[in-house]
């Protein structure tokens, strides 16, 4: 029996009251020393000590000398800064970070850690607070939790995480021509969309369409108490009028209470007016519908091309979800470069544009019913890698067992990270003012536009088809999958099936061919 399964045969024959763990082993020649650690709080005697030594002994292979000793595992602030230090720098070096204290609560260890706040999506995604955990429960072999205070930039520029949660705001606006007032004031300004009132409600619009519907009728006044008026009682009777207005984003009803003055304006009012009005947006009572309450009227003419104009997002100031890492690799200079005393000359192309490779992971083949659920990328500048752009998107929805056994990624892996809004803003972001590239893009690009526009993003980079490059310049393969060429032309392709991996891949192709391709960007 292993070292490691002997260990937890003896801590199943303790009931775990030692929580012993492997801390070294040291072989020198057939001494084998082995260091084993046992919690702090627990009581091991010489009786205990014997006995777990022959244990242990019982169950290792022969033809060996064992030393065991016995080390308690003392939980201090030292220990565990220490132990914590080690840990996150050898296994995640990008995540930068303090040990804030260490305290015990109801037989917890509890460790606190601070880091900047742009860090939060990295460690969310790759679970350093889980990770971090399980290494210490071993070490210490003890119940650890960690917790991160993540703390904003001291620096003016840089957004409080509250101040960035706030959505954007898109303003529609539609433009008439040649306005005549019917009754009221003239109305200056552009319309907004009927579509955008749901949360205009007490609040003054303007609108335009065409008129549907109309009807025009009699209102009576109302006494004092605001009921009908009784016998004997001064009434008066009111005209009022009442449409459906619509354009291309939807429809509302609208009413207007005529003056004496304006009476007589009611009737020019028709099916097929085109108009524009200012006036308060309420909730109709009746059908929890909308209703615009009408102050001012004109007649116009409604623009040629009466449609929605998609107004997209701007470039957010700052990174929220997944801030780009430097891209650091030993393999961006090929043995032929080292053997021949430089690096291959950088392709024209590459000299005048930045790059960025892509790749995403998706539930399914079809952007109108899958989903993104992993986006990687890396930015190539003059010929090199130089950043990488990486993050978990959750769907929302479940990923099926069908799509994890491509990719391997589960709900578990998106739990803590961004939707697609918050992801394919950044991405936005790292893609601006660089041509985009993927290995048969057609596929990625269906979802990036599609996803894009429901974001408020509209990716309209240059593109370069990786795939179409290689089979138009690579020659003497079986075929063009990505492995394949990858192989051919002496890439690695690590992980496939996972984006920021096929991304890399790609981009180390796309580098080694980008010499046939045009200025004009042309293949």
């Amino acid at each position: 029996m292993e070292i490691d399964a002997t260990l937890n045969a003896l801590n199943e024959h303790t009931q775990n009251k030692f929580g012993f763990n492997l801390k070294a082993a040291h072989l020198s020649g057939e001494t084998c020393t082995l260091e084993i650690s046992y919690k702090d709080g627990s009581i091991l005697d010489k009786q205990a000590r014997n006995d777990c030594s022959i244990f242990i002994l019982k169950n290792l292979p022969a033809g060996y000398v064992y030393n065991i000793k016995f080390i308690k595992n003392y939980i201090s602030e030292e220990s565990v800064r220490e132990g914590t230090e080690k840990f996150l720098n050898k296994n995640y070096p990008a995540f930068v970070f303090k040990v804030l204290w260490l305290k015990e609560e109801n037989g917890v260890n509890i460790v606190k850690l601070s880091a900047n706040f742009r860090l939060k999506s990295y460690a969310q995604n790759k679970n350093i607070l889980g990770e971090l955990e399980k290494h210490l429960n071993e070490e210490f072999a003890a119940p650890f939790s960690a917790e991160i205070d993540y703390e904003e930039d001291s620096q003016e520029e840089i957004i409080a995480p509250e101040e960035v949660e706030i959505e954007e705001r898109v303003v529609h606006e539609i433009k008439v021509k040649e306005t005549t007032i019917l009754f009221g004031e003239k109305i200056t300004g552009p319309a907004g969309y009927i579509r955008d009132q749901k949360n205009n409600v007490g609040h003054d619009a303007v609108l335009c369409g065409t008129v549907s519907f109309v009807k025009i009728g009699d209102v009576k006044s109302k006494n004092k108490e605001g009921a009908e008026p009784k016998e004997g009682e001064n009434t008066y009777t009111r005209k009022y009028l009442k449409f459906n207005l619509t354009d291309f984003s939807g429809t509302i009803s609208c009413i207007y209470f005529a003056t004496k003055s304006t009476t007589q304006q009611l009737e020019k009012v028709a099916d097929n007016s085109t108009i524009i009005a200012r006036g308060t947006i309420e909730e109709s009572g009746f059908n929890a519908g909308l209703t615009l309450r009408i102050k001012s009227l004109s007649f116009c003419i409604l623009p040629d091309n009466f449609k929605e104009e998609k107004v997209y997002k701007k470039e957010p100031e700052h990174y929220k979800y997944c801030t780009p890492e430097p891209y650091v690799s030993k393999t961006q200079v090929d043995l032929f470069s080292v053997l021949s005393g430089g690096e291959e000359e950088v392709a024209p192309y590459l000299k005048n544009h930045d790059v960025v490779v892509f790749d995403f992971e998706t539930t399914g083949l079809s952007a109108t019913d899958c989903f993104i659920i992993e986006i990687g990328a890396v930015k190539i500048r003059n010929g090199k890698i130089i950043e990488s752009f990486e993050t978990f998107v959750n769907p929302e929805k479940h990923i099926d067992d069908e799509s994890t056994l491509i990719h391997g990624i589960t709900d578990q892996d998106v739990a803590g990270a961004p939707t697609y809004p918050g992801a394919l803003a950044d991405f936005y972001k790292f893609t601006r003012n660089s041509t985009l590239v993927a290995y048969n893009i057609a596929f990625d690009y269906s979802f990036l536009s599609s996803y894009g526009e429901k974001a408020g993003y509209k990716f309209d980079n240059e593109q370069i088809d990786a795939l179409k490059l290689a089979t138009r310049n690579v020659h003497g393969v079986k075929n063009y999958k990505l492995k394949t060429v990858a192989d051919h032309l002496g890439v690695l392709l690590d992980n496939a099936h996972r984006a920021v991996y096929d991304a890399i891949a790609t981009a180390e192709v796309f580098i080694k061919l980008a010499k046939y391709i045009h200025e004009d960007g042309t293949v």
